[in-house]
Order: structure tokens, then sequence, then C-alpha cells
């Protein structure tokens, strides 16, 4: 009886595989560049190809978020034949690097992942609601840093967001005296539409008192002399428990 039931499932197995269709994506990534959000939503494409004996139909594709829309045949591919896939991708409100990916279902069986990325430019509406702070080409996604209570003994890691909304790199540098706070972005370069993240990590080992601290600090948009700068303020309270 044993040997039957696993003879049927192997049989179902080649019948299975036997059916898939067979398809060659000639890409499978694409790569939109640098795009302006005020240019609007912008389109690109993949070819795959039918290289099978039989028809074949693409019964559906789900993209990774809201903000990718898709178009592809609706018909059956015929064997031999070459196609389009296409994928449109909306930046409205969405500047700074983007990936995401296409699930796109072929036939009753066959299931490929595309994936496409790039980077989007900024409008001023845009970069004011998410980088408010303003030191030249760079934008900050805050003034103010709160850490909130820290047990005196304690360490406290924040983050802030920065973004370059020019055409040009850019090096950001900043200045803290307070040995308390140690700061590093994670990129030494910020490219068009690129977001660099500060890590800020303080460490009440320095401090003596408890009490609150509040740490100014310097942010420069660029490492050269004369760059443009914001002031952003590291806050905690050090409490003795």
């Amino acid at each position: 009886m044993r040997i039957n039931l696993l003879t049927t499932l192997f049989l179902t197995l080649l019948l299975s595989f036997g059916g898939r269709s067979e398809i060659i994506w000639l890409e499978k990534e694409y790569d939109f560049g640098l795009m302006k959000e005020e240019a609007g939503p912008k389109t690109g494409s993949v070819r795959l190809v039918n290289t099978g004996p039989d028809e074949i139909a693409i019964t559906g594709a789900r993209p990774s978020c809201g903000c990718t829309g898709v178009a592809y045949p609706e018909d059956p591919i015929a064997p031999g034949d070459t196609v389009k896939f296409s994928f449109t991708y909306n930046p409205l409100g969405r500047p700074g690097r983007f990936e995401k990916s296409i699930r796109v279902y072929i036939g009753d069986f066959d299931m490929a992942t595309l994936r496409i990325r790039g980077n989007v430019l900024g409008t001023p509406e845009s970069l004011s609601t998410l980088y408010p702070v303003e030191a030249g080409p760079l934008r900050l996604s805050s003034g103010l840093l709160d850490g909130g209570e820290v047990d005196l003994g304690s360490t406290r890691h924040l983050f802030l967001n920065g973004y370059n909304q020019t055409g040009d790199t850019i090096r950001p540098v900043w200045k803290c005296e307070d040995p308390s706070l140690s700061i590093m972005s994670s990129s030494e370069e910020v490219g068009p539409g690129d977001i660099v993240s500060f890590s800020f990590y303080f460490n009440s080992r320095e401090r003596k008192m408890p009490g609150i601290v509040r740490i100014p600090v310097t942010i420069f948009s660029d490492n050269k002399e004369g760059a443009e700068s914001a002031e952003v303020i590291f806050t905690v309270t050090v409490t003795d428990k």
C-alpha cells in the first residue's frame, strides 16, 4: 500500500513539472536611475520569451507596494514570441532611493520575481514635510532628538536622517564638543537624492551628575570651508535610580 502511494505521488510530481511553462526572462531587473518627483510617474519594461511548444499566458502580477503599477499582454503568448512586461513607479511624496519587487505569475505553475530600483529627487513641498531642517544642500528630518530618561551609567542610541536635495555629491561633517555624545554617519559621501543616517550615541558614564542634558550639535552640509550648517539639539534626562 505504501509503495503504491509513493508511486502515485511520484507520478503526480512528474506530471506537474511536465506542465510547467518554458519562459525565459531577458531581464529581471530594471533601474530607473535618478528621477525627479515633479516629473511624475515613470514607466519601464522588461522582456520575456515563450520558448515552449505551447501558448502560455501571464495570469497575474503582484507589486510589493501600491506605488508601483503593472501592465502586460492579456492574450496568450505564442511559442517563440517575445513580449514586454511594463511597470510604472509613482515618486509622489517618496524622495530618496527605492527598491521594489513584483511577483509575476505565468500559467498554472510558474512564478518569477522582478526587481525595480531608482532614486527620487524630491520636490520642495515633499522635502519641507519630511526634512524640515535645511542646511544648504542638506536637509534634516528634525532639529531635536529627545532621548527621554536614561539611568546614570546607561546609554541611549538615536538616529537622524539627512537628504541631499541637490544634483551634486556632498560630504557632511559635524561638530560636537561634549564627550558624552558620539556621532557617526552611514556614508561619508551622499549622492544626489540620497539619504544619509546620522547615529547619535549617548554614554551617561561620561556625566558626573543626574539631570537634564542638552547637547548642541552642528551639522555641516559639506566638509568644504564655508559650507552651510544647521544646529541639532540632543537632549536626555539622566536619572539616578
